[in-house]
C-alpha cells in the first residue's frame, strides 16, 4: 500500500496534468477563434461621402432627390468577401431593406473599392442644405458578408465584428430550428 506522500505526490501529478489539459484546450479554442477572424478583420467599410442628387426613376421616369451616399470598402485580405450587404441608419432612423454589395475583391490601400447607392429618405428642411460631412455624421453603416472559408459575419457601424454561421453548414442549423419549431406547434 502507497504512503500517504506517495498519495499526495500522485494527486499533485493528475491535478497538474488536468490543469494542462484545460489550458491547452483553452489556448487552442482561443486560436481556433483567432484564425477564424484573421481574414474578417481585414474586411471593412465607411460612409466616404453622402449628397442630396436627383434621382432618376427608370420605372416612372420621375426625378426625385435622393440622398446618394458613396462607400468605401477596404479589403486587405488575399481573397474576395462575397453576399456583402450594407444596412444604413440615417440621423437613428433604419433605412429600409439591405443594400446589395456583392463581391468585394481585394484591395490596396490606395485603390479601395467604392459603391454607391441611392437612400429613400426624405429630404426636409432641416437636411437640404447640410454639407457633405454633416449627412456623413447623420449615417450609420453597418454591413454583412461572407468570408473566403464560408462565415458569415456582421460589422456593426461601431466595428464590432460578430460571427453570424457557416454557410457550408446551414442546413444542420436550419434542421434544428424546424424540427424544434413542429413539436412546439405538436404539444
Amino acid at each position: 500500500m502507497a504512503s500517504i506522500p506517495e498519495w499526495g505526490a500522485a494527486i499533485g501529478t493528475v491535478g497538474t496534468l488536468a490543469f494542462g489539459v484545460g489550458a491547452y484546450a483553452l489556448d487552442s479554442a482561443k486560436r481556433r477563434k483567432s484564425s477564424r477572424q484573421a481574414q474578417a478583420r481585414l474586411f471593412d467599410a465607411w460612409v466616404d461621402g453622402a449628397r442630396w442628387a436627383d434621382y432618376p426613376d427608370p420605372l416612372t421616369g420621375t426625378v426625385t432627390p435622393k440622398l446618394l451616399v458613396k462607400i468605401a470598402l477596404s479589403n486587405a485580405s488575399g481573397q474576395s468577401m462575397r453576399g456583402v450587404d450594407a444596412e444604413v441608419t440615417f440621423g437613428n432612423v433604419p433605412v429600409p431593406t439591405p443594400f446589395l454589395l456583392y463581391t468585394i475583391p481585394p484591395t490596396a490601400p490606395d485603390h479601395l473599392a467604392y459603391r454607391e447607392i441611392w437612400l429613400n429618405v426624405e429630404r426636409t428642411p432641416e437636411h437640404a442644405n447640410l454639407s457633405n460631412t454633416m449627412l456623413r455624421g447623420l449615417l450609420k453603416l453597418s454591413m454583412t458578408f461572407t468570408d473566403a472559408s464560408g462565415n458569415r459575419w456582421h460589422r456593426t457601424w461601431s466595428g464590432d465584428l460578430q460571427y453570424r454561421y457557416n454557410v457550408t453548414r446551414p442546413a444542420k442549423q436550419a434542421d434544428r430550428r424546424t424540427t424544434r419549431s413542429i413539436f412546439k406547434k405538436a404539444s
